[in-house]
């Protein structure tokens, strides 16, 4: 949290809750919970992060339940992402992740549920009757389960939506702008009609849709008088741009995270020439590559090291 205050982004944070030392993360969490307001004015917010119902027993799933009505916290889970996790939610006696979840109390408008990849119709209503939020995250979708979450249908429901990448060990590059063109082409291959998923909602989804599940929609996530100015800035030169004749649809299928040249936080700048301003990034791609290297080695100590000639 403190290197993200030091860059001076504006993030939610939400540290992991899994039952393996869910003594030490339940800590860590409260501790979090006291020192940043969840629903404060602070560009850094706190939220509650139970990892899924897989890996979360019941009893701390309805902990996370209590601290979120006592704190106002929101609740960011990973649903019905995984058939593994709908094997363990059946054992629990339950058909559903999305119908477990709200059977025993969780389910409610305060959570963000990643992925919901394996919805029936039934909960699709579910979470639209709970006011549930969704994070779609169609990369790791794709590269996990081989399958993509019924994103058409939660917005015919009514569902609030806003796009995603899940983490670095089920997306690996966590680009954004990417992920926009990933969900355009992932929906009109899934439906068979390539007017499914139009450039303009990919962008609502990654921009106001996505402030929205935040409840940071009156704040930021559009360009008004009276909001917060958080702005980037796309450049439009390079070759493999061209040619720019639609910017929203350059900046969908063409663009990448890369070609983002400057960030503004709350009005000040951030970025600068694509470069953060407020740290090392060479320090920081080191220290990265150090404890991959680390990782590694302990996952698979007989591989070989990694090194720059491959």
């Amino acid at each position: 949290v403190e290197a993200l205050q030091h860059t001076g982004i504006r993030a939610t944070v939400a540290p992991s809750l899994i039952d393996r030392d869910a003594a030490i993360r339940q800590r860590l969490t409260l501790d979090l919970l006291e020192r940043y307001d969840p629903r404060g004015a602070n560009l850094i917010r706190v939220g509650i992060g139970p990892v899924g119902p897989d890996t979360c027993s019941t009893e701390l799933l309805r902990w996370t339940r209590a601290q979120a009505d006592r704190t106002g916290a929101l609740i960011f889970i990973h649903l019905a992402q995984s058939r593994q996790e709908l094997a363990e939610v059946a054992r629990r006696g339950h058909h559903g992740s999305a119908r477990y979840l709200d059977a025993i109390g969780v389910l409610g408008p305060d959570v963000v549920a990643a992925n919901c990849i394996y919805l029936d119709d039934e909960e699709v209503a579910l979470l639209a009757a709970r006011g549930v939020r969704v994070a779609h995250c169609p990369s790791s979708n794709a590269k996990i389960e081989g399958n993509i979450a019924p994103i058409l249908a939660l917005q015919r429901a009514g569902v609030r939506l806003g796009l995603g990448t899940d983490c670095a060990a089920s997306n690996n590059g966590m680009d954004l702008i990417g992920e926009m063109k990933t969900a355009g082409l992932l929906h009109k291959v899934a439906a068979g009609d390539p007017s499914v998923m139009p450039v303009p909602l990919l962008l609502f989804l990654a921009t106001q849709g996505a402030a929205d599940c935040l409840d940071l929609g009156d704040k930021v996530g559009s360009l008004q008088p009276g909001k917060r100015a958080d702005v980037i800035t796309v450049r439009r030169h390079a070759p493999w741009l061209q040619p720019w004749h639609d910017s929203r649809a350059g900046l969908v299928y063409a663009a990448r995270g890369l070609d983002v040249q400057e960030v503004w936080v709350d009005g000040r700048a951030r970025v600068a020439g694509g470069m953060l301003l407020a740290h090392d990034g060479g320090e920081a791609v080191e220290r990265a590559e150090a404890w991959a290297v680390r990782y590694a080695q302990k996952m698979n100590p007989t591989r070989m090291p990694l090194s720059d000639d491959g």
